[in-house]
């Protein structure tokens, strides 16, 4: 795989310092410096005479040991903003230990044991290094450039130092500088490749490819199978704006233009637009193009990098789903349609047999007989049209409208009264009635009525048939408090968010032997309560039984 610029920079950069750091070891010796032959003359300096300039430079070196770091953390901070944030412990780190070990290459004494010890340092210094993300390989080469600089200054306060001592110095520093900055460079480098061949795995897998533009030289490097994207079968060498242009759809293209000048311009940071583009072959295909901006030092932009990858099948999903909700809307506003004219054209014929029996029953010459079922069918049109109306108030809350509803100046308790008295003529007298005193206000009075009735009578179904149905009206300030609870099997918790959804039954609805239910009643009871701008709950228990509760403003 081929890696863009800004992967592999960095370990190209530090195998280029390297050697261009060397020169800066001023006085040094002009034979040619390599890691072996740095270790091999400090080898051989060791070995030469010792001499009185050897034990002072020494003395020097360990009674101005603080000193010399002091002076060398004042100057990198000053060259390196990446110290900035660090503590002395932390920037100083094996910093003494390279100077106790520089002092023993300074003893005539000692000698011989610095050398190993001082590259050993040296390596674990940029192994840690190379662990702050922040570093650079030049930084690194500068830490130890500063550091013989500080070295040499202090050293020739008092004096010029001998030949022998400067070179002790200078190659001990450049052996350190080398073996720091190659294992900086090892690791940084395997990080990158181990980094590089995690993304290239990543867009092999994800059908991903990665793309970087830079904006000083105008230059754009792919990735693999950037091209197939495109639709081109061979990748071509360059690959400009231009080209990405004549590849567009023409619908989409000034769309692509203005996110690419605003790039440019410097005034977005990150890239991102869905695109046609147009193969070879004429098929048209959906892409989906990001990139994130880079400034320099400066603010200008230095490149932006990015992916692009096709999502042709995913907006041909999005196109099928939106057709799908258009025809299902259609379809919604069809069958409401169908909905109300059928209840519409039904009432009409209903009302006329409800006047006939009603006519029939009021006959003076009928016999009782007659009169008997001219009544059960004026009560069974009765039933006929309050399940029309219900499936019409229904068919209204489904479409997200507010019931309309009849206000006037209104006696709760005694519309739950007339509701009582007609199911204890049925049902016989197991429902209580819990009201201290009347209670007026402005509601719609045939809807509530709807409401207990559909509440009481739930009761009567699913509860328990030997216990009592209590209603209970509790007036408040500014609310009407209003419970209906029987005993009985418990609604499952997990039916509760249901119970109002239109043509919702609970389980326990559905295993009953009582059927004709729509699973309506609910949702209209929800439907009366919102229109009145109050609120219902459900709490269900096989302790506490089962309770509806509405609150109702005044």
């Amino acid at each position: 795989m081929v890696y863009p610029p800004s992967e592999l920079r960095f370990g190209r950069e530090a195998r280029r310092l390297i050697p261009a750091s060397l020169p800066r070891l001023r006085c040094f010796d002009p034979v040619e410096f390599h890691g072996t032959e740095c270790a091999s003359h400090l080898r051989m300096l060791a070995r030469l005479k010792p001499n009185a300039s050897n034990q002072l430079c020494f003395l020097r070196l360990a009674s101005s040991k603080e000193e010399i770091m002091q002076e060398w953390e004042v100057r990198i901070r000053q060259k390196i903003p990446s110290t900035h944030d660090q503590s002395s412990m932390t920037l100083r780190d094996d910093l003494p230990e390279f100077l106790d070990q520089l002092s023993k290459a300074l003893n005539p004494d000692q000698s011989g044991l610095a050398e190993s010890t001082v590259c050993e340092i040296s390596r674990i210094h940029g192994i840690e290094t190379a662990k702050n993300s922040k570093f650079t390989p030049d930084e690194v080469i500068q830490e130890y450039t500063t550091l013989q600089d500080v070295l040499l200054d202090v050293f020739e306060r008092d004096g010029e130092l001998g030949k022998k001592e400067r070179n002790i110095v200078l190659v001990t520093m450049a052996t350190a500088m080398k073996e720091a900055v190659s294992e900086f460079v090892s690791i940084v480098t395997a990080r990158e490749q181990e980094l590089a061949d995690r993304l290239a795995r990543a867009s092999d897998a994800g059908r991903i490819a990665l793309w970087e533009w830079d904006a000083r030289t105008g230059e754009t490097w792919r990735s693999e199978y950037h091209h197939e994207f495109y639709g081109f079968k061979n990748k071509s060498l360059t690959w400009t704006f231009s080209d990405l242009f004549a590849c567009i759809h023409p619908d989409d293209l000034r769309m692509v233009k203005q996110e690419v000048e605003k790039v440019k311009a410097g005034k977005v940071k990150s890239y991102h637009a869905e695109y046609r583009v147009i193969w070879p072959d004429g098929s048209e295909h959906w892409l989906l193009g990001k990139g994130q901006v880079r400034l320099g030092a400066d603010k200008s932009l230095k490149y932006v990098a990015g992916t692009v990858s096709e999502i042709t099948e995913r907006k041909e999903a999005d196109a099928a789903l939106e057709r799908s909700v258009h025809r299902l809307e259609e379809e919604k506003q069809l069958r409401e349609q169908f909905v109300n004219t059928l209840s519409h054209d039904l009432r009409n014929p209903l009302a006329a047999a409800k006047a006939a029996a009603q006519l029939i029953a009021r006959h003076p010459e009928q016999s009782a007989r007659i009169t008997d079922l001219a009544m059960r069918v004026a009560n069974a049109v009765n039933r006929a049209d309050k399940m029309i109306q219900d499936l019409l108030d229904a068919n209204r809350i489904r479409a997200g409208k507010k019931m309309v509803l009849d206000y006037s100046n209104c006696d709760l308790v005694g519309i739950a009264r007339s509701v009582l008295d007609e199911l204890i003529s049925i049902h016989g007298d197991r429902f209580v009635l819990k009201a201290e005193t009347d209670i007026f206000g402005y509601w719609s009075a045939d809807d509530l009525k709807r409401v207990f009735e559909n509440l009481l009578t739930n009761a009567i179904k699913y509860g328990d048939p030997h216990s009592e149905i209590t209603l209970k009206i509790e007036g408040r300030t500014k609310l009407v408090c209003i419970s209906v609870h029987n005993w009985g099997n418990p609604i499952p918790q997990s039916e509760i968010p249901h119970l109002f959804d239109p043509f919702s039954r609970s389980a326990s609805a559905e295993k009953s032997l009582r059927k004709g239910s729509w699973g309506l009643g609910l949702t209209l009871v929800r439907g009366v309560v919102e229109a009145h701008r109050g609120t219902i709950e459900v709490k269900s228990s096989a302790n506490g039984g089962t309770s509806f509760i509405l609150s109702l403003p005044y």
